[in-house]
């Protein structure tokens, strides 16, 4: 099995589940007791889940706290596994496959 070459931040699930319920970021970051701005960077995946935030999503979004751990921990693992690829590496071990004499 490959390995997946992307990674998907909490923040994107967060979003869509703010988009269904019809709820803007003001009225999550009060729920959730932050700022807009530390919300945003949730979103944007700059900012890892804390134990209080996924407690705050199950309550205000669904799902459950283990739920957004994960998805978080998930995230964390993938982008940490991405950032250390290199794209010249691939680039030579694909020249490397490559039929010729």
């Amino acid at each position: 099995m490959t390995e997946q070459n992307w990674s998907s931040a909490p923040g994107e699930t967060i979003a869509r589940l703010m988009s269904i319920r019809e709820m803007d970021a003001v009225e999550l970051s009060d729920a959730m007791g932050l700022s807009k701005n530390e919300l945003e960077a949730l979103v944007a995946g700059k900012r890892r889940l804390t134990e209080a935030d996924a407690t705050a999503l199950a309550e205000h979004l669904g799902s459950t706290v283990r739920f957004w751990l994960a998805r978080d921990k998930a995230y964390m693992l993938d982008a940490t596994r991405l950032d250390g690829e290199d794209g010249t590496d691939q680039a030579v071990s694909w020249l490397a496959a490559m039929p010729t004499s």
